[in-house]
């Protein structure tokens, strides 16, 4: 497959890819959607692209259950809500930004949603006070919304997906009367490379009627 590999990390997943390529960008909430996507087109000039692979948090709504043993905290992640991604993130409202990229896929599966659960649809009943509503997220319909923007296949998955990160620690003493302690701290994610697809994976071709499950 000719054409380029363009690689897209967030800097909320980490810092930077593992081991860098030269059409490997980043950003981060700084970082303005339609400017990205004009410099990434720039500096693929005229040459084709074989896959646009976008590194980034999918965000997820959480909803209240009954704790255990296995759930101490209660919570269930719902996700289906979008991509956290640039400063816009990637959402029904801003998924028409792909098509600055129409025309110039060299392959029918031109881009990688590569974060946990992209794909995936939630219902979510949420509660204020005496209300109680009821949050729907389909991711499916985006990544459809994604790929008839684009003009080429989106692949994204449903489930939580790995994405190895190195992280970076401190390591200090600290004293505590006559006993020195050694404490170490965790840092943010730095280098990271998207790990093999896990669980259920989905082709969203465009004008598709439904998706192909290709895992």
């Amino acid at each position: 497959m000719s054409g380029l590999v363009i690689r897209v990390i967030d800097t909320r997943m980490g810092r930077s890819f593992k081991n860098p390529a030269p059409f490997d960008f980043v950003c981060g909430p700084e970082t303005g959607m339609t400017k990205l996507f004009a410099a990434i087109k720039k500096r693929c000039g005229a040459k084709k692209i074989a896959s646009l692979q976008i590194l980034s948090h999918a965000f997820y709504v959480p909803e209240s259950t009954i704790k255990s043993k296995e759930n101490p905290d209660g919570i269930i992640e719902r996700f289906g809500f979008g991509v956290q991604f640039c400063s816009e993130g990637i959402n029904e409202g801003t998924a028409g930004n792909f098509s600055a990229f129409r025309g110039m896929f060299a392959s029918a599966r031109g881009i990688s949603l590569q974060g946990c659960a992209v794909a995936a649809t939630s219902t979510v009943l949420r509660s204020v006070g005496q209300f109680h509503f009821v949050r729907i997220g389909d991711g499916a319909a985006l990544c459809q919304k994604i790929a008839d923007s684009a003009g080429t296949g989106v692949v994204a998955s449903s489930d939580a997906q790995p994405g190895p990160c190195d992280v970076e620690f401190r390591t200090y003493k600290v004293r505590n009367g006559a006993k020195v302690e050694m404490i170490e701290e965790k840092g943010p994610p730095m280098n990271c490379e998207a790990g093999p697809w896990s669980g259920n994976v989905w082709l969203f071709t465009p004008k598709g009627k439904a998706p192909t499950q290709l895992q």
